[in-house]
């Protein structure tokens, strides 16, 4: 099997593994280079948070996720 192969194989780009073999072969890890499986753990899901602004006179509360863009228009009108 080449080294192309194997990084299509697993999804890695050439460059990239070919740079991880000259770091493991360079910090003398192993003599033959291998990969392992790997399982990610799920994603851990989050609580509903809240956030309470108060600039000056004006208090907002924002209770559960908020998209940056809202927020960021949000902060603008507080400012005028």
């Amino acid at each position: 099997m080449t080294v192309a192969q194997v990084a299509r194989d697993n999804g890695v780009g050439l460059g990239l593994l070919h740079y991880w073999r000259r770091q493991a072969r360079a910090a003398g890890a192993v003599e033959e280079l291998r990969f392992v499986p790997v399982t990610l753990a799920q994603e851990k899901q989050l609580e509903p948070g809240g956030l309470e602004l108060v600039v000056r006179d004006v208090t907002v509360r924002i209770m559960g996720a908020v998209e940056m863009d809202h927020l960021r228009a949000v902060l603008a009108a507080i400012r005028e």
